[in-house]
């Protein structure tokens, strides 16, 4: 059975992973995330309809969420609400 890890990776991530890894500053980390099997396959056709890679997807809408967090930070709170 083929890991589902290696499909959300780029292929550049990929390659990487057969190398000797270097803790360089800027390099993106692999992280293995699981799925429910409904998301995966939204997720690998989405890639396959934009013509990418699923890990573009999962960090775009990683920095969608975090820009969205960090902004619902900075709002002002009031007593009692």
């Amino acid at each position: 059975m083929p890991s589902r890890y290696r499909d959300i990776v780029s292929p550049e991530m990929a390659q990487e992973e057969d190398r000797p890894t270097e803790e360089a500053a800027g390099k993106p980390r692999k992280v293995p995330i699981a799925f429910p099997e409904d998301l995966y396959e939204w997720l690998r056709e989405e890639a396959f309809k934009r013509h990418g890679h699923m890990a573009d997807i999962v960090r775009e809408a990683v920095r969608e969420y975090r820009e969205r967090s960090v902004q619902q930070m900075r709002l002002p709170m009031e007593n009692g609400r």
